[in-house]
């Protein structure tokens, strides 16, 4: 859905799909870039429901953002209050009005007197949302009184991870855990502090996966090494996607000579990776077992630091010619000038497939190793101690996040 911002809403081609969003029978994912008018449509969408509901609390709202909840609630009373006038020329403003006067008309016959009570439209971020959830049910929600919530909780987080780490002499289970954890990390106690209110921190992101409610760690492995794959799967689709959509036309196909040329030249140790590619029939795939590959072609593009590399030499597969007189110069020469001139478009470029193929580097593995696993367990078995140390934490505060307040409204619904 490109829309130049010039133009109308009326002179686009997608009017059509514009009209079947506002169908209030079904649901409707909508994909636009900025400036495509996603908020004029999500505002006819919101009268369209207006128009048919008993109350206008029934309908929510949902924006990340307050400026963007903002914006939309103001849109929406702005239609009200032009619907009052008469009807605009155009036919989107049109379309507009006409939706705002069905909402008028349902005002009226059901008393709302949303002109004079904007505050029943329920347009929230996330946040206010759930904040809202857990004040209307304070029992459900386990908060009982409504705490403070607050973003700067970092000294929360620190404190309850001094308070696990406290706990390595109760003799308890999870004083090995601690334990094992500061052997791997240099017994640097400020260091494993700081991994653990970092991990507090995001625990919305794993807090599901280490409370299962199975204790068998073989199970647990074989969840852990499948996201791992995930990962990995997502950031292969990622950089194939992006490198393809870079790649000038007419080259791209030359890709995978050039790859096998690099991979059947002596190679130094550091630049090993790039042996994967001699047998590379085109671009890999995206499956994780190409990994290899990808990390080979990563090496093969990028310096050390993570830039495009400047010159194609010896040291990634493309010699110089040894002399004029050797029967392969000509052709050792144009292998090295069809790189370099790929390298220069590549270069120009924006930095989307530089990042993505650098990213490949810090990928994790796709298995743990036994040593890894060790790690795991521990953290497996302390993690969940330093959320319930975070609760006391919050508790003696009267302070949470808002990881906490999601959490709490999800479980309240969830009852």
């Amino acid at each position: 859905m490109m829309i130049d911002k010039s133009a109308t809403v009326d002179a686009v081609q997608d009017v059509a799909e514009r009209r079947e969003a506002l169908d209030p029978q079904r649901s409707f994912i909508v994909q636009a870039p900025a400036g495509s008018g996603k908020t004029s449509l999500l505002t006819q969408r919101y009268l369209t429901l207006l128009a048919h509901v008993h109350h206008p609390e029934e309908i929510i709202a949902i924006t990340f953002t307050r400026k963007a909840a903002t914006e939309m609630r103001n849109r929406i009373i702005e239609a009200l209050n032009k619907a009052c006038e008469a009807p605009p020329a155009t036919e989107h403003e049109h379309h507009t009005w006409a939706l705002a006067r069905a909402v008028l008309a349902r005002d009226e016959h059901s008393g709302w007197n949303l002109l004079a009570h904007p505050a029943r439209l329920r347009i929230h971020t996330i946040d206010a949302l759930c904040n809202t959830l857990t004040r209307q049910m304070p029992v459900l929600s386990n908060f009982g009184a409504a705490p403070v919530t607050t973003t700067d909780m970092a000294d929360l987080y620190h404190e309850a991870a001094r308070e696990t780490l406290a706990l390595l002499e109760t003799g308890e289970r999870w004083s090995l855990a601690i334990e094992r954890l500061l052997i791997h990390l240099d017994n640097d106690l400020a260091l494993v502090e700081a991994m653990l209110a970092n991990m507090l921190e995001k625990r919305d992101q794993w807090l599901r996966h280490v409370t299962t409610g199975t204790a068998d760690r073989a199970q647990q492995r074989a969840v852990l090494e499948k996201a791992l794959h995930h990962t990995i799967k997502n950031a292969l689709v990622e950089v194939r996607q992006s490198l393809l959509g870079h790649l000038p036309v007419g080259i791209a196909h030359q890709l995978a000579e050039l790859m096998r040329y690099a991979a059947s030249n002596p190679l130094p140790e550091k630049n090993c990776s790039i042996r994967a590619l001699q047998y590379c029939e085109s671009l890999p795939g995206d499956d994780i077992t190409d990994l290899p590959a990808w990390l080979g072609i990563a090496t093969l593009f990028l310096t050390d630091k993570g830039t495009w590399r400047k010159q194609a030499d010896k040291n990634i597969g493309f010699p110089a010619p040894d002399s004029e007189k050797d029967g392969n110069a000509a052709f050792r020469k144009d292998m090295k000038n069809r790189f370099k001139l790929l390298l220069d478009n590549l270069s120009h470029h924006n930095d989307g497939p530089c990042a993505a193929l650098n990213d490949l580097r810090h990928l994790p593995s796709m298995q743990y190793s036994d040593d890894q696993w060790l790690i795991m367990e521990a953290l497996l078995d302390l993690l969940p101690v330093a959320v319930a140390q975070l609760h006391m934490v919050f508790r003696d505060r009267g302070q949470v996040d808002f990881s906490e307040v999601a959490q709490r409204a999800a479980h309240a619904l969830g009852s």
